[in-house]
């Protein structure tokens, strides 16, 4: 998965995340690095060796998140499950120009 953090911030000072999942993060991409508009993140991770078939894909998720950064050691799914540090967002309604953005709700706690 990579994480990147945007300049947009909301009215209450969220800021803006985008995480792909199931991609091989770029070469010389690390923690900390700053990207040019359109350049590439990574590339779709191999699924074939899987005990089950799945097709090569990725998964685009939004959010905007209290503090207006997550440090690496913190980062991870669970943390985006909290609706005190994250709010989810329809990828969607911001990738088509909508005007306004969809929140959506976080998956409850699991366990």
């Amino acid at each position: 998965t990579v994480f990147v953090a945007h300049a947009r911030r909301d009215a209450g000072g969220r800021r803006l995340h985008t995480m792909y999942g199931h991609i091989v993060p770029a070469s010389g991409l690390a923690a900390g690095s700053r990207l040019v508009k359109g350049a590439a993140v990574g590339v779709i991770a191999e699924t074939s060796g899987r005990s089950v078939p799945v097709p090569p894909h990725v998964h685009i998720s939004l959010a905007l998140v209290a503090g207006g950064q997550l440090s690496g050691t913190r980062l991870d799914w669970a943390s985006l499950q909290d609706p005190t540090r994250a709010i989810l967002l329809d990828p969607m309604s911001i990738m088509s120009g909508l005007p306004g953005e969809r929140r959506v709700p976080n998956a409850p706690p699991r366990g």
